[in-house]
């Protein structure tokens, strides 16, 4: 998977647009365009675009996960919508995973 299958990705897992990861990384719709068509490989402020998206630099730049720990396509999409929940929304569900774990 590429940078730009990897932004793409992430940005559609995290339900935002170009122009919204534009604005809320501090560059253009045009550089996220670029770097999601292919023509862009060093994207500015990368760091600031992964941690809009949730996701680690590296992950993003070369497709390393950090810490060793892969995570499938699926598990990044649902840690990235994890992510957007408010406080009880995420206490909710990590008490209804644990009773799927529990009674699974």
């Amino acid at each position: 998977m590429s940078i730009a299958s990897r932004l793409k990705s992430a940005r559609k897992a995290a339900g935002l647009t170009q122009e919204q990861l534009a604005q809320a990384s501090g560059v253009t719709q045009g550089a996220i365009q670029k770097v999601e068509n292919g023509t862009s490989h060093r994207p500015r402020k990368l760091k600031k675009i992964a941690a809009v998206l949730g996701v680690s630099p590296a992950w993003l730049l070369l497709g390393e996960e950090e810490g060793g720990f892969p995570l499938s396509d699926d598990e990044k999409a649902m840690l990235m919508r994890f992510r957007q929940l408010d406080p009880e929304d995420k206490r909710i569900l990590k008490s209804l995973i644990d009773k799927l774990v529990r009674n699974g």
